[in-house]
């Protein structure tokens, strides 16, 4: 335990290490990423908004939102707008507080950018690159184009398109909620499923990361902690764990990288 009272503590887990300050979460990148947050109320909303409530926002560069916060949103749709809106009022609030709030669209998520938060960076690419102040360069993917099957590929572009993402925002909220939300089920599922085939997804990381030019790289999608030395070049590549497991986030501070949960009580670095 680190030892504060509401539960921040510490697993170490080789070279990973994590500061903390005054009871605050004191690092220059945090990420998040595959949330699924089905609300802006529950449990892991909740875990959430304890984990913005906690950083040192004098120290904290970028902090990144790596896809799949939701388990559906279509955010040019009125409904989820308002479903979310409160997640939005947090980002917005830190985003002021001089933090760089970057926000890359998953696979649970379509049109992130329509749901126009203040201060908030939507990115809809592939990949986004960020530069520390220390020199550290990272690059960001939620990784679902890892290994991905060309059908995949082929409905990934189909259902971004303009007039399928028009035609989606006409269905009655909560109906497309509902829906949306058994599909996603099965999408997570399917994603899990992929975790065997660990060497072919680490091949497509790598590969990723060598033309990106950063020294370390993270994504998530698959749902598993992945902590693996490049194999060409000197750096790291990440993966995160789902929050439907236990809500959880990856830091950056001092030179190295920190995997922490989030639990009841509060966090617990592994």
């Amino acid at each position: 335990m680190l030892g504060d009272d509401r539960g921040w503590s510490a697993i170490k887990d080789g070279t990973l290490n994590l500061s903390y300050k005054n009871q605050t979460i004191a690092a220059q990148m945090i990420v998040v990423s595959d949330m699924h947050l089905e609300d802006s109320v529950g449990t892991k909303a909740k875990a959430f908004f304890r984990l913005i409530d906690s950083l040192d926002k004098k120290t904290l560069e970028y902090f990144v939102l790596n896809g799949d916060i939701f388990d559906f949103c279509l955010g040019n749709h009125p409904y989820f707008q308002k479903k979310f809106r409160a997640i939005g009022s947090a980002l917005t609030k830190l985003a002021h507080s001089g933090v760089t709030v970057v926000y890359i669209q998953g696979n649970h998520e379509f049109s992130h950018k329509d749901l126009g938060w203040e201060g908030v960076q939507f990115v809809s690419k592939a990949t986004f690159q960020a530069s520390l102040k220390s020199g550290v360069k990272l690059a960001f993917t939620h990784g679902d184009n890892f290994n991905a099957k060309w059908h995949y590929l082929i409905y990934k572009q189909l259902i971004n398109l303009p007039i399928t993402l028009s035609i989606a925002s006409l269905v009655p909220g909560k109906l497309l909620d509902q829906l949306s939300l058994f599909l996603a089920q099965l999408s997570r599922k399917n994603s899990s499923n992929q975790l065997l085939r660990k060497e072919p997804v680490l091949t497509a990381a790598n590969a990723w990361l060598d033309k990106t030019g950063a020294q370390h790289g993270v994504f998530g999608h698959f749902h598993t902690p992945l902590s693996e030395k490049r194999w060409t070049k000197v750096g790291q590549l990440l993966s995160l764990s789902s929050w439907d497991e236990v809500p959880n986030f990856l830091s950056f501070a001092q030179g190295s990288f920190s995997r922490v949960h989030i639990d009841s009580c509060g966090f617990n670095e592994v």
